[in-house]
């Protein structure tokens, strides 16, 4: 794969993806991003919600994304 051909997904791309990582100011932003996505997680696997609350039902399937099989 090149970056001409696969673009973002290249492996030509790998070594500036890890130095924005790794460098400031951008570092603190992925550490943030990682953490939130970590949060969204840990809240994904608790989130309960009662069928009978039609209301609330709706709302968990307009924000709640569930990971499909495939995941």
């Amino acid at each position: 794969m090149s970056f001409e051909k696969d673009g973002y997904l290249s492996p030509e791309v790998e070594p500036f993806r890890q130095y924005v990582r790794s460098h400031d100011p951008s570092k603190q932003w992925f550490e943030l991003a990682d953490d939130l996505n970590r949060l969204s997680l840990e809240l994904l696997r608790k989130h309960e919600t009662p069928l009978a609350d039609r209301q609330r039902f709706t709302f968990s399937g307009l924000f709640v994304k569930r990971p499909t099989s495939n995941e």
